[in-house]
């Protein structure tokens, strides 16, 4: 615990740090944020910030998870609210998500420069942590389809991949010019078909 803060201070600074560092990521950007603006946006000093986080990028990558979990429930929502689980409610369900406002945050940290700043200031732990949290979600995934008798791939290495790589081209669809909405509706059926026999 940080001397001089009592442990709820300390979980208040922290949620107070995690708003910070979402409104400036929308202004400036994970890489660009100063880490005494954020000191200063929830009234402590820059060497107290690190009593409650490692790094700046520890901070950002918090909300990189906090962003991801909320899209997670948002989906596993829209999927239970499908009257039947079939290839067009999980398409409908991915679509919905990549044009939620929640994935504005998330597609911010996973363009290029602000994942690769991301990634090389955060232990490896966590990360690792972070990969076997997203692989445990979407295990949990395929046993709700299985469930409904919907066959899905047992590569879930693939699923991750695929999904990753989805997250990443809709994070560039500016790069992509005019055909960006036709080429990942494209990657989506891709992705669908693959996964469901």
């Amino acid at each position: 615990m940080p001397r001089g803060f009592s442990e709820n201070q300390i979980r208040l600074l922290q949620e107070k740090l995690i708003s910070a560092a979402f409104e400036a990521l929308s202004k400036n950007g994970a890489r660009k944020t100063l880490v005494g603006d954020l000191a200063k946006a929830v009234g402590i000093s820059t060497g107290a910030f690190y009593k409650f986080f490692p790094s700046k990028e520890a901070l950002f990558f918090a909300v990189f998870e906090r962003t991801e979990e909320g899209l997670k429930k948002e989906f596993m929502t829209r999927l239970d609210a499908s009257p039947a689980v079939s290839k067009a409610a999980l398409r409908d369900a991915l679509k919905h998500l990549l044009l939620s406002e929640k994935m504005k945050p998330f597609f911010l940290l996973m363009q290029k420069e602000e994942r690769t700043y991301l990634i090389r200031g955060v232990d490896p732990a966590v990360i690792e942590a972070h990969l076997q949290n997203d692989l445990s979600f979407l295990n949990s995934v395929i046993e709700k389809l299985r469930s409904q008798k919907v066959q899905v791939t047992e590569n879930v290495n693939l699923i991750l991949s695929f999904l990753q790589a989805l997250f990443v081209l809709y994070a560039a669809r500016d790069e992509l010019g005019a055909d960006a909405s036709q080429i990942i509706d494209a990657f989506i059926d891709t992705f669908i078909d693959t996964i469901i026999a």
